[in-house]
């Protein structure tokens, strides 16, 4: 091989180095627009400098620790072996084309790498690639990369160890991993993907109108893990088989898919974003504001808040869930809601054929029931306000406990108030069960705690319906009172202004007895 130096102090322009020769620029020594064809090799040692120069084929540039090589042009093509640049010190600006490849190695640095023509740029473990562009090629990451722009037809893969911040997904851009890695505030724009797979972690994505992020696992591979990523309008998150989605922020439009097996946890769905979970998708923790939750998978601990919805098609499930200050939970035909809790201005609404299960609290708001609540389960009132709306008796037999608060109330619907509703206490133990009856119409319920019929007053609910209530709010009178009115079937009661005189169990009307006049619930 034919070595030629360029020392200290002295600069060379336009060498050719063909194959077999060597070019080194020592430490002070510049190099200019030098060409390195098939076999040759431009070597940039420790102080050196390269500008311009021109690697074809199998051409080769090193540029040592210490070296810098400044606007270099790698170009290859099919079928020749392409060894391109190699970078253990600084490359700026290097240009790859028809299949040109850089090899960042341990400790070299690139800045401003453009990728091109199915070209390649590899950094290694200990490597640093800044603010690569490629437009079409592959960057892959086993050691840094920062601010690459992966625009239509180009790749970013990160490898075990590999990390990259702050990558551009433009149209057609794409990240993919294997085998680990990390991607910390990836932006993905329209047509862009961010593909999380085999044990890949994605961190602060941000994905907007058009951008797509993908958490997934291959068939032996751990799957890819998504935190903390923000969907905007027309941007989507999915958490497919073996995915998981953490602490996703979805707004203005924004969604989040669960496909089977997918996971998803501590999602935000605000702004009107959306969450939808199909077959055997999981998530955990979902908080809703002003956005919607389409369950046919299975939601834990959703918290279903102002504006908010969550919907439980058909063979889903929703557990734990928490609904407030205006929030919505709508249970269809076989859908089913397990261990709901309602707060001030929630509602809960079970279309015929779904199913409440684990027991049901009401804080405040609304609970209405169509479909089916079984025996051995408890609607508790759990404050002092709140309303449990029973359309579907036949299929309601849960107790009732905590009832008498001032603003509690239960709907029996279909039940026509009037004056020929009667209503009866019967107490058994620390319980009893309270018998209403409209014509041909009986209903009875069994509640948790000390009564008298007195305590029990009926109105119209506005639409066809009796409400009953406790007018008293729950004021206890001393418990062998209680005990004593019970015992005797005292009957008596109250008679709201402007409201339907009702009879107690079919005899006298309400109001004729003193001690009625004092009963409360007591529990």
């Amino acid at each position: 091989m034919t070595t030629r130096t360029i020392s200290s102090g002295h600069t060379s322009s336009g060498l050719t180095v063909s194959s077999g020769n060597e070019l080194k620029i020592l430490s002070g020594g510049v190099a200019e627009s030098i060409t390195v064809l098939s076999g040759g090799t431009e070597y940039v040692s420790r102080g050196g400098l390269t500008s311009g120069a021109f690697v074809f084929y199998g051409g080769q540039e090193f540029v040592e620790k210490g070296g810098v090589a400044s606007s270099t042009s790698v170009t290859g093509a099919d079928g020749v072996l392409i060894l391109g640049q190699s970078v253990y010190g600084l490359a700026v600006g290097t240009v790859l084309n028809f299949g040109g490849t850089e090899v960042v190695e341990s400790g070299g640095v690139t800045s401003a790498t453009q990728l091109l023509d199915d070209s390649s740029e590899l950094v290694s473990a200990g490597g640093s690639a800044l603010g690569s562009l490629v437009d079409n090629g592959d960057l892959t990451v086993y050691g840094f990369a920062s601010g690459a722009v992966i625009g239509s037809s180009g790749d970013e893969f990160l490898s075990s160890g590999g990390r990259a911040t702050g990558t551009v997904l433009d149209s057609g851009g794409g990240i993919g991993f294997d085998s680990g890695g990390t991607i910390l505030g990836t932006i993905v724009s329209s047509g862009g993907l961010a593909d999380i797979v085999n044990a890949g972690v994605s961190s602060k994505t941000i994905v907007l109108d058009g951008g797509k992020e993908v958490t997934s696992a291959f068939a032996g591979f751990a799957g890819g893990v998504a935190i903390s990523a923000t969907v905007f309008s027309g941007g989507l998150e999915i958490a497919s088989s073996g995915g998981v989605a953490s602490a996703i922020t979805v707004s203005q439009g924004g969604a989040i898919r669960i496909s089977s097996a997918g996971v998803a946890i501590d999602t935000h769905v605000q702004s009107g974003g959306a969450e939808t979970l199909f077959q055997h998708g999981q998530a955990s923790g979902t908080v809703i504001s002003d956005g919607f939750v389409y369950d046919f998978g299975a939601t834990f601990g959703t918290v279903v808040r102002s504006g908010g919805y969550e919907g439980v098609a058909g063979g889903a499930a929703a557990s734990g869930s928490i609904v407030s200050n205006g929030g919505h939970l709508f249970v269809s035909s076989a859908g089913a809601a397990a261990d709901t809790t309602i707060f001030n201005g929630g509602a809960l609404n079970v279309a015929s054929g779904g199913l409440v299960s684990g027991g049901l609290t009401i804080h405040a708001g609304s609970a209405t029931i169509d479909g089916t609540m079984a025996a051995g389960q408890t609607v508790s009132f759990a404050g002092a306000a709140g309303t449990l709306k029973l359309d579907n008796l036949a299929a309601f037999g849960a107790a009732i406990s905590g009832f008498g608060g001032v603003s509690e109330k239960i709907d029996l619907g279909g039940f026509a108030s009037g004056k020929s509703e009667t209503v009866k206490w019967s107490q058994s133990g620390t319980s009893g069960t309270l018998t209403v009856h409209d014509g041909a119409k009986i209903a009875s319920l069994t509640l948790i705690g000390t009564y008298a019929t007195g305590d029990f007053q009926l109105s119209r609910d506005g639409h066809g319906g009796t409400l009953i209530k406790d007018p008293t709010g729950g004021d206890a009178i001393p418990a062998a009172i209680r005990f004593t009115q019970a015992a005797a079937g005292v009957e008596g009661g109250r008679s709201a202004a402007g409201l339907d005189a009702v009879h107690a169990g079919g005899s006298a009307l309400l109001g004729a007895s003193p001690l009625a006049g004092m009963a409360t619930s007591g529990r």
